[in-house]
């Protein structure tokens, strides 16, 4: 009787942690346009797009609003995030 007890409950502890892995729910948080600026800078500093080195910039969250990029030769690295805009 007592092993299974200890069964059920590992099973129980198992399935609780399976579905909290398997629903994972993302905030969506609206910033406004995000800009990459002629000098190098991300405006606002609150956008989830960080650079080490002014030429790679890194995604640190999905984006939905639209990037202006006012710097030549830039690598945008997503990151696996998702990008997704108006298209324009």
């Amino acid at each position: 009787m007592e092993r299974k007890l200890v069964f059920l409950t590992f099973l129980v502890i198992l399935l609780s942690n399976l579905l909290g892995i398997a629903i994972k729910v993302e905030k969506v948080k609206a910033s406004g346009t995000i800009y990459i600026r002629a000098d190098g800078s991300i405006d606002p500093l609150t956008a989830n797009i960080t650079s080490v080195n002014n030429v790679t910039y890194i995604c640190t969250g999905n984006n939905y609003d639209e990037i202006v990029v006012k710097r030549d030769n830039i690598l945008l690295d997503g990151q696996g995030y998702l990008l997704q805009g108006t298209g324009s």
